[in-house]
């Protein structure tokens, strides 16, 4: 992600004078069709797996669906994260950066005052 950033932030200096704008827009969760089937699905996988696979993925696929269901109910709906989108890719002078939901509107400015062992912490609980 950090990459992508670094390049975005140099193709819109690059750009600039050409009177092209790079946004970058931070998604927090999406509440999609895809995201409601892969906690089902990822406990499907799980169940196919043999025994020792199940012993050395199995509380790891758990504990992935878990943090993922967690991260979904404060997940925006679809069509209201299409909404600010259009609306960013068409105001006339976009600021550089955007959040989107809530956990991107609340991790974006921690980032920036937490120390990166602190951060990672605080978003793997």
């Amino acid at each position: 992600m950090a990459a992508f950033e670094a390049a975005s932030d140099s193709l819109r200096r690059e750009v600039a004078s050409q009177g092209i704008q790079v946004v970058i827009v931070q998604l927090g969760g999406v509440q999609t069709p895809m995201a409601d089937r892969s906690g089902p699905l990822s406990h499907e996988i799980a169940d196919s797996l043999n025994a020792e696979h199940k012993a050395l993925y199995g509380p790891l696929i758990s504990r992935t669906v878990a943090t993922q269901t967690s991260f979904l109910q404060h997940a925006i709906p679809a069509e209201r994260a299409a909404a600010k989108i259009v609306k960013v890719a068409t105001v006339k002078r976009p600021r550089p950066r955007y959040s989107l939901g809530m956990d991107a509107a609340f991790t974006l400015p921690l980032n920036c005052i937490l120390p990166t062992r602190l951060m990672d912490r605080v978003l793997t609980r």
